[in-house]
């Protein structure tokens, strides 16, 4: 990674992260045809910013990480951006990944993308499963809601987002346009907590990657026939 920017990347990438002064989403781009946004509401920032910073913004998980401080020259009241995960708010980015392709799009040709001549393919790094029982969590306070709260707030976003493109891509018999690949994590052992990075359980998260791909073997045959067709016809077609 070294010194390289965002905007150097190879494909064009959109990382999600939260600024708790501003109380806003801030997005790194690199994408060229993008327009810095600088509102009360959002900010995108498409150059400027090594890709290490962007993935200590990104990566900077409330209760597990302190909060990013990012020196910027932007317009902010103290200089500096402070960042956290951008999964507070969007655990599940493929609905922002899909704004983001179309907004670029229109920009570029003054046209408008549509669903069906998209492609999403969406990759979960686990669903979370652990139950907490109405008996126990009714009596919780504001320390036994922590980490809870905090599971439940981004698988919650996680499934709904992905649960939202499952409704609205096209899904016509064997032709589709969303492909959603993930696997649910036991609480056993510990084996679906966010730093639990023991080589037990890395072992076991192999395992259960290895048995997600024997199962979505169908799936992930037609996704690489699909892209291997996609490239030979349009083989200088830029990503979105």
């Amino acid at each position: 990674m070294g010194e390289a920017n965002v905007e150097d990347a190879l494909r064009k990438i959109f990382i999600p992260s939260y600024d708790i002064e501003l109380r806003a989403p801030v997005f790194f781009t690199s994408n060229p045809d993008a327009e810095e946004l600088n509102s009360i509401h959002s900010r995108k920032v498409c150059s400027g910013f090594k890709m290490w910073e962007a993935a200590m913004a990104t990566s900077a998980a409330p209760t597990f990480f302190p909060p990013y401080k990012l020196e910027t020259g932007h317009n902010t009241d103290e200089g500096y951006y402070a960042l956290v995960d951008g999964g507070v708010f969007a655990n599940n980015p493929s609905s922002l990944a899909m704004m983001e392709a179309m907004i670029s799009y229109k920009n570029k040709t003054r046209e408008e993308l549509h669903r069906k001549d998209t492609l999403v393919v969406s990759l979960g790094t686990g669903s979370v499963t652990r139950r907490y029982k109405y008996r126990d969590a009714k009596n919780w306070g504001q320390i036994k809601w922590a980490l809870p709260l905090l599971n439940v707030v981004l698988d919650g976003n996680s499934e709904s987002v992905a649960f939202q493109l499952q409704q609205l891509m096209v899904s016509e018999g064997e032709n589709r346009n969303y492909y959603r690949f993930q696997l649910q994590l036991s609480s056993d052992n510990g084996h679906d907590q966010m730093d639990n990075a023991s080589p037990s359980n890395i072992e076991h998260l192999e395992e259960r990657g290895e048995k997600l791909i024997e199962h979505s073997k169908k799936d992930l045959d037609k996704l690489c026939k699909l892209l291997k067709d996609e490239t030979e016809l349009y083989p200088n077609q830029p990503d979105s």
